[in-house]
Order: structure tokens, then sequence, then C-alpha cells
């Protein structure tokens, strides 16, 4: 999923010159993309289960769990300072602060436009957030795939149904997009030399 070398130059940077925890959010951004991988792939033994749901689930908080310690690294790499009382979630990285240094840095702005500024985001999120918000089962959600709609998952329904097998498709694609998120994070800290000279 990532390529390593980028994880592995980025991961020897920091060791030279630490920023915070930003070693260990990359570290984790990788462990949550391999358990996304997981529960994807267990999918085809289960399918049509309990198991299966919790599966489909499991991959969809461990996809939104990588993009926030993306998110959270970029803050201590850079020393946003945006402390929520926790970890940063990737939404808060695009708050006040974030916007500041993606108008000074245009890899940043980059990397944030990439993620915020495509369909396949706005798609997984408002999936992510009406299982978890709104406690919507993954069997009871129904979704316009294809054809002349804006966005797969612009309508979510309860009492409707998808096939799992085009359910796991949707999933498979989000987490390539994961991956290239993260490959790119890895990118461009490794391009700005500023952060490193600081």
């Amino acid at each position: 999923m990532l390529e390593q070398v980028h994880v592995s130059e980025v991961k020897k940077v920091l060791a030279k010159n630490p920023r915070g925890q930003a070693l260990s959010y990359l570290t984790a951004f990788e462990f949550k993309v391999e358990m996304a991988q997981f529960h994807l792939d267990s999918l085809p033994q289960v399918r049509g289960t309990i198991p299966a749901r919790s599966h489909t689930e499991a991959a969809i908080f461990q996809m939104k769990a990588a993009l926030d310690c993306a998110a959270e690294a970029v803050n201590q790499v850079y020393r946003l300072r945006i402390d929520p009382g926790y970890a940063l979630s990737i939404e808060q990285l695009c708050g006040e602060k974030g916007k500041a240094l993606a108008s000074r840095n245009p890899p940043v702005r980059s990397w944030m436009g990439r993620l915020f500024g495509e369909q396949w985001w706005l798609d997984f999120k408002e999936l992510r957030d009406k299982i978890t918000h709104q406690g919507l089962a993954i069997h009871h959600i129904t979704m316009n795939l294809g054809g002349s709609e804006p966005s797969s998952l612009a309508h979510l329904e309860v009492n409707g149904r998808i096939s799992e097998r085009e359910l796991r498709d949707d999933l498979e694609e989000y987490l390539l997009h994961v991956g290239s998120c993260g490959e790119e994070m890895c990118r461009l800290l490794l391009r700005d030399p500023a952060w490193q000279q600081s």
C-alpha cells in the first residue's frame, strides 16, 4: 500500500530531527492501513454474516483513523500547535491553522487539496459519518452506484440494501486513496527541507 522507500526515508529524517510524536503517528498510519486491508481481505470468507458487517465497519473506521494519524503527523512536523486536547482529526487540520500553513506551503496545499477536493473523500466521509453518528448499520445501506449521479454515495437511505460486493469494491477504492494520501504526505515531507532544518 505505502511505498516503503518513502516511509523509511521519512522515519530516518524524523529519527534525526524528532518532531513530537510524528514518527509514532506515521507508524500508526501504516498499521491502520494494514488493518483496513486485513478487514477487507477477510470479507469473502464471512459473506452475509454479522462478522462481514463487523469487518466492513472496522475497515471504514481504520481508514478514517489512518487519515487522522496523517493529520496529526503533519500537525507535529510543522508545529502547527493545533491542540484539540487529543490527537487531531483530518477535518481539524483543515481549520484556520491548517489553511494558514497551506497558504504558505504549496506541497501541503496540494496534499490537502488532494484529500478534500475529491469526490472519494466526500463519499467516504458521508458513509463513515452515517455509520458512526447515526448508527446506520451496513446491512441497511442503499447507495446509488454509477449512472449519472454526481456521487456514488450521494443517497444513503435506511431500509435499503447494497450488495456486499459493490460495497467491498467501493471500500477497496477508498483504501487505495487513503494509501495514496499517505504516500503523498511522505513525499511532501521529504521535498520540504524547511521543517527538517528548523
